[in-house]
């Protein structure tokens, strides 16, 4: 996906909605749900900024829908309770940048910079987390949880205890 400030349409259609809607729907359902959570996320924090161009408030339904989605998927992403309720920040994180984005640029100056500065903090928490959930999940798939290689050079093998 393209990270330009500017709006991408076609056909009427806001692709970068779009594309973060539809991140938000593949990881509600479950398979790689980490790495489209986290692709969505990483997409919702280039777009949702103060200078962006205003998305529409359907845009902005079709959005909070979707996020809406991903917290009742929490459970199966983050069977571990401690996590799923930072999780459930990093989701309340994101809806306020979805609401943020649809506000007119004169309102957005008068949101709290606290507070987008936190919501964009428990965003970047939860993609990072999913992140990694992604990575553990193709080293499982590639049978890979030992293939980290042993190191080549004398004092990273001493590091290691060799």
């Amino acid at each position: 996906m393209h990270h330009a400030k500017g709006k991408e349409e076609v056909g009427g259609r806001d692709l970068r909605v779009e594309g973060i809607a539809d991140e938000f729907l593949r990881a509600a359902r479950g398979r790689d749900g980490g790495y489209h959570l986290s692709c969505g996320l990483h997409s919702l924090q280039m777009h949702a900024t103060k200078d962006a161009p205003r998305i529409s408030v359907q845009d902005t339904n079709t959005m909070l829908h979707a996020c809406g989605s991903v917290a009742k998927a929490l459970p199966i992403l983050f069977p571990d309770e401690l996590r799923q309720q930072a999780a459930q920040v990093g989701i309340v994180g994101a809806d306020a940048l979805i609401r943020f984005w649809g506000e007119p640029p004169g309102v957005r100056k008068h949101w709290s910079r606290h507070g987008i500065y936190e919501a964009r903090l428990a965003v970047r928490w939860l993609r990072n987390e999913c992140h990694n959930m992604s990575i553990v999940d193709e080293l499982i798939r590639r049978g890979g949880g030992g293939a980290i290689p042993e190191p080549r050079c004398d004092a990273a093998r001493r590091s290691r205890g060799a």
